[in-house]
């Protein structure tokens, strides 16, 4: 089994990720969440009622079809379902860690303690398209609606039309991109991360077996990096207006160069990778706080049609 070369010097400077995914999905969590989300499923019940004469309007109160805004009540609804959703799974997982003080990994995530698949963001990006395209149906039907007396003109104007249309691109373009992770699954399958111990501990050694299930797919060498993220919530100018967003930030990485195989092989094989850990409670992993922070482990090769790239979760502790 190939092992891994010396590791290179730890970067220790805070560098921004502006491309990778965020664990924190939104900037409010715990009753702060179930209170927003609260009066927006609300308000989506309520204009859902009106536009389906549950409580009786008048027509002449609508500028569209009644369909068109019972529609936007259902996203609005669903939006507000799914931050009060988020902010009731935060308040378990808090109250669960509380009662395991002494080994957090227990359920600060899911660990499977023999390793972990690697991180794909293709169901994510499915589910975000589906969520995505179902908020815009209404606002596509008002874009779609011609004015009353003049069938020819949009309800709504052109700047506004020229917004509905931006977003409908970028459903495309996520459609594309989808598709070119699902080539790149296809080409070399879900890569492993054999731990070699469970969990890791800062200031000893991380080792575990890299298992690539179409290794011929490959070339020789593999550059793998080892870093510690930090999510953070911050403020940031859009326009005239702040917006609170989460910013990833990788605040340790070491990296080293995997030897790779002396010949393309077709069935599945493993690399050796190990790692110091640093030490100091700060680099522990947190996924289940809010902003999180956490370990990943990321394994790439250069190949002239799909590049290779795999990103594990990997369980770094720090002894009681």
């Amino acid at each position: 089994m190939p092992d891994s070369s010396s590791p290179t010097q730890p970067i220790t400077d805070d560098i921004a990720l502006p491309k990778q995914p965020a664990i924190s999905q939104t900037t409010i969590h715990g009753w702060w969440s179930v209170g927003v989300g609260l009066p927006v499923v609300a308000a989506g019940i309520w204009l859902s009622a009106l536009s389906l004469d549950w409580i009786p309007t008048p027509d002449d109160r609508f500028g569209v079809p009644r369909q068109v805004t019972a529609l936007l009540g259902v996203s609005f609804a669903l939006c507000g379902l799914s931050l009060m959703v988020n902010g009731i799974v935060g308040l378990v997982r808090r109250a669960r860690m509380a009662a395991v003080a002494g080994a957090p990994w227990a359920l600060d995530y899911a660990w499977d303690s023999q390793g972990i698949r690697s991180r794909s963001s293709f169901w994510r990006n499915v589910m975000g398209i589906v969520l995505t395209s179902v908020f815009l149906v209404p606002f596509n039907g008002l874009m779609l609606s011609p004015t009353p007396g003049d069938p020819l003109s949009s309800s709504v104007g052109g700047f506004m039309t020229l917004i509905i249309l931006f977003f409908d691109l970028l459903i495309v373009v996520s459609l594309v991109y989808t598709f070119y992770l699902a080539a790149k699954d296809w080409k070399y399958g879900r890569s492993f991360l054999q731990f070699r111990r469970f969990p890791f501990f800062l200031g000893e050694p991380l080792e575990a077996d890299l298992q690539i299930e179409k290794p011929g797919a490959v070339p020789f060498s593999v550059c793998a990096t080892l870093r510690f993220i930090e999510e953070r919530f911050e403020k940031q100018q859009r326009g005239s207006n702040q917006a609170s967003v989460v910013v990833s930030y990788q605040v340790y990485a070491v990296s080293a160069l995997l030897p790779g195989l002396a010949k393309p092989q077709h069935r599945g094989t493993s690399l050796r990778v190990s790692f110091p850990l640093p030490e100091g409670d700060q680099y522990e992993t947190g996924l289940g706080e809010r902003p999180a922070k956490y370990w990943e482990l990321t394994a790439t090769s250069d190949n002239p049609e799909v590049d290779y790239r795999a990103a594990f979760l990997v369980p770094v502790y720090a002894r009681e």
